[in-house]
């Protein structure tokens, strides 16, 4: 007996067949995670690039997460000085001294948005918050919990990127909490201090399983 197949009508490349030994035999082609979740329209970005002249000045970008859904966030930074940066949960920040940071969408075409919201009375959704050092130094920022810090010396110039070792440096957020990613100066020098966050947010109730 010839093999027989029934090939996927939906496009999706799945296959399956039974061969000449009564064998079910099935094959597929599949899509990586990082790729699935962008065609998803689950993946968002943000970036924040300030110049600062002295010690112990901060440039900061904050949000508060939702309570619906999984933030997976990963870190980029790079500085052209000495600087630190650090990763802080539990935060207190006054509302009064901030500026809306815009958030994209990776894919371009999706309808959803990011349910990020920034540090303010009433917190905007789909957007986060920036300060420069001006602001950070007039808004009482209480760090309470250091999740992670990292060393960024006039040799080195940057941050690990988080997405190149995501089981070493990749965060799933707590829901319903406030964080800030601060890169805080070493030095008296000009430093140009880029920061780069890029998050999946995954909602459970839209897809019945949680990716792994």
């Amino acid at each position: 007996m010839a093999e027989m197949q029934i090939l996927d009508g939906s496009g999706t490349s799945r296959r399956v067949g039974v061969d000449n030994r009564n064998r079910l035999r099935t094959s597929t082609v599949s899509t990586p995670l990082a790729h699935h979740q962008l065609h998803e329209g689950e993946l968002f970005t943000c970036h924040y690039e300030n110049t600062v002249t002295n010690i112990n000045e901060m440039s900061v970008i904050a949000f508060n997460t939702p309570g619906d859904r999984d933030i997976l966030l990963a870190i980029k930074a790079e500085v052209t000085g000495v600087a630190h940066l650090y990763l802080y949960e539990n935060t207190s920040i006054d509302v009064g001294e901030r500026t809306t940071l815009a958030v994209y969408k990776r894919n371009r075409d999706s309808t959803k948005s990011s349910r990020l919201s920034t540090i303010e009375a009433t917190p905007i959704f789909g957007s986060v918050t920036r300060l420069d050092e001006t602001q950070a130094a007039s808004a009482n920022i209480t760090t309470t919990t250091e999740l992670w810090q990292s060393y960024l010396g006039s040799a080195l110039k940057q941050a690990v990127e988080t997405t190149t070792t995501r089981t070493a440096n990749e965060w799933i957020l707590a829901k319903n909490q406030q964080y800030a990613v601060i890169v805080k100066t070493d030095t008296d020098d000009d430093n140009v201090c880029n920061m780069v966050l890029n998050w999946q947010e995954e909602c459970l109730s839209e897809h019945g399983y949680e990716h792994n």
